[in-house]
């Protein structure tokens, strides 16, 4: 887990980028939680691509981090 003041979660690069996103589904785990995302990914030169991931999300510190993304 990277500090989210310092590394902003970010986990690719420039383009392309994420446009949108929707909660597919999400539960709640013992400590933590698991959510289904779809992200809408766009980029110039009318890129757009679909992609669907689940995060595990836990609280560290009083912050909600991801854990996992699968």
């Amino acid at each position: 887990m990277g500090d989210p003041t310092n590394s902003y979660w970010i986990i690719g690069g420039s383009s392309p980028w994420l446009g949108d996103y929707t909660v597919i589904k999400s539960k709640k785990l013992n400590s933590s939680y698991e959510v289904t995302v779809k992200l809408h990914w766009v980029a110039s030169g009318n890129y757009n691509d679909y992609e669907e991931k689940t995060l595990t999300i836990v609280k560290v510190n009083n912050k909600w981090c991801i854990k996992e993304i699968k």
